[in-house]
């Protein structure tokens, strides 16, 4: 059902993570010839070739939009996890849990990206940074807006 206030003909709650991370809401994310776009639990990743989309389960709420650094895309998850994931295949090239007093740091925003570090925000205020295995990446360098506004 569509919760009060919401304008009809909006995505029912779960369509490709409608209502998921407030304000900033699905946001398609492009890297080479592949789409991807967070969902309730699983970021999807389309070709314009029309192959048949690929899931890819995070296993909780995405934290924010798919984000793309250089040759991967990054998908901050609400679990206090940073997932890289290779565009062609789906599958993931690695995984960084942030942790603070022996709990999982809840990730509230898209991850940042700038000169080969990830930047993203916590749900206590915090901005946590990364540096990811390619020390070039470069790609989304703010949170918000888009990549061109950011330069």
């Amino acid at each position: 059902p569509t919760p009060p206030g919401v304008p009809a003909g909006v995505p029912p709650a779960g369509a490709f993570g409608a209502w998921t991370f407030g304000f900033e809401g699905p946001r398609p994310c492009v890297l080479g010839d592949t789409v991807a776009m967070a969902g309730k639990d699983f970021v999807l990743l389309q070709t314009p070739s029309g192959a048949r989309p690929r899931r890819v389960p995070l296993g909780a709420a995405p934290a924010g939009a798919t984000a793309a650094a250089g040759t991967i895309f990054l998908q901050a998850v609400a679990d206090g996890r940073l997932l890289g994931i290779d565009p062609g295949s789906g599958d993931l090239r690695f995984e960084v849990r942030f942790t603070g007093a022996g709990k999982a740091l809840p990730l509230c925003s898209s991850p940042a990206v700038s000169r080969g570090r990830a930047y993203l925000g916590t749900a206590d205020g915090r901005v946590l940074g990364v540096d990811l295995p390619d020390a070039s990446a470069d790609g989304w360098p703010m949170w918000g807006g888009s990549p061109t506004r950011a330069r």
